[in-house]
């Protein structure tokens, strides 16, 4: 950029055109910013692609109450629109600033926190844990920090405390009659509700709050996140505090899927389904796609011999491609996969078995 003539015209840029602006004009750097990007992808599991329906979208909103901070978001994703693996993962970014790195660091925790995508599986959480970090915030890092540094995976004790005083919430609030939530006893208080999510959590109703486990919980506020006319279904967003700490929870839940997402990690608190008993395992030989995508590569066919680590196949999903190997030394008793395929994140691909023990 051509700078401005002291005294003089502005000088031109590289049209011939004049910028507009004097040498005076010019400020020193103020503030800081750091921006997030948030993609489909599961970074605790090995950062693989993700593709699917984006049931619940909400970004965080671009005033803030502190007006030395700010927030501006940059994106094109909205609630029920299909992420395909067939483009780039960049689902949106998330830009924080402040008067000092510090303070833009706080504002993106805040940001991140109110980060939610429901329906598929992102980075958000992943980014806020990573801003979170005493590294990150003591500046400590370098681009190959991630090589070595461990982030372990979010635990989901925590979201589904949340999300299950939300849920007891709402039963309070709607049921009645033989179906009623039991609040009153002549000798004794009320009564626990027993919530099977994706593990069993009962909530005790006393002086106000939920009490689960010892830990005490008050709803601050609850705001219905409606989708757009036709849309998949919507969620809530509930501002809750947990023994005097304030969490944001973003949750959809309904008679067989209950899907929550805390500090930008979605968690899937469905109850398994007790009829099919949990779900049926997968078999011990079976490879299945580790993430939505295309079948790139088909190596084996049915009656081949493998060994351990040898290539059956591959796929491809947003610039990636994955090598799939066998398990272990065998024969392949199944090809489900056929070059072109478009294929679902679990799809069963191939499967091998091992020789049977020899007959005495």
């Amino acid at each position: 950029m051509g700078l401005g003539r002291p005294g003089g015209a502005a000088a031109g840029g590289g049209g011939g055109e004049p910028l507009g602006l004097e040498e005076g004009d010019l400020r020193a750097l103020h503030a800081h910013a750091i921006e997030a990007r948030v993609y489909a992808e599961d970074s605790f599991g090995g950062f693989l692609p993700q593709a699917g329906t984006a049931r619940v979208v909400h970004w965080p909103r671009q005033q803030h109450r502190d007006a030395s901070r700010g927030v501006r978001v940059d994106h094109a994703l909205e609630s029920g629109q299909v992420v395909s693996t067939s483009y780039d993962p960049m689902l949106g970014k998330v830009i924080a600033w402040g008067r000092d790195r510090e303070d833009a660091r706080a504002a993106l925790l805040e940001a991140l926190d109110d980060t939610a995508v429901l329906g598929l599986t992102t980075n958000a959480g992943f980014l806020r844990q990573l801003v979170a970090s005493d590294e990150f915030r003591d500046a400590t890092i370098d681009t190959a920090w991630l090589d070595t540094a461990e982030l372990p995976a979010p635990d989901p004790g925590t979201a589904r405390m949340l999300a299950a005083h939300a849920v007891a919430e709402s039963l309070r609030r709607t049921a009645s009659g033989p179906f009623g939530s039991d609040s009153w006893r002549a000798s004794a208080g009320a009564a626990p509700v027993t919530l099977r999510l994706d593990d069993e959590v009962v909530v005790h109703h006393v002086d106000g709050m939920s009490e689960i486990d010892g830990h005490r919980l008050r709803t601050l506020s609850c705001r219905e996140l409606h989708d757009p006319p036709g849309g998949p279904g919507g969620a809530q967003r509930v501002e809750i505090d947990l023994d005097g700490s304030r969490h944001v929870l973003f949750l959809a839940h309904g008679p067989h899927r209950t899907e929550a997402v805390h500090r930008g990690q979605r968690f899937d608190l469905s109850a398994p389904d007790l009829l099919a008993g949990g779900g049926q395992a997968m078999a011990a030989g079976e490879v299945v796609a580790p993430m939505p995508g295309t079948v790139l590569v088909v190596d084996v066919r049915v009656g081949d011999r493998v060994i351990a680590g040898q290539p059956l196949g591959a796929i491809e999903a947003m610039k990636m491609e994955l090598s799939l190997t066998a398990p272990f030394d065998g024969v392949v008793t199944g090809v489900g996969a056929t070059v072109g395929d478009q294929v679902a994140l679990g799809a069963p691909l191939f499967t091998v078995e091992a020789p049977g023990e020899p007959e005495e």
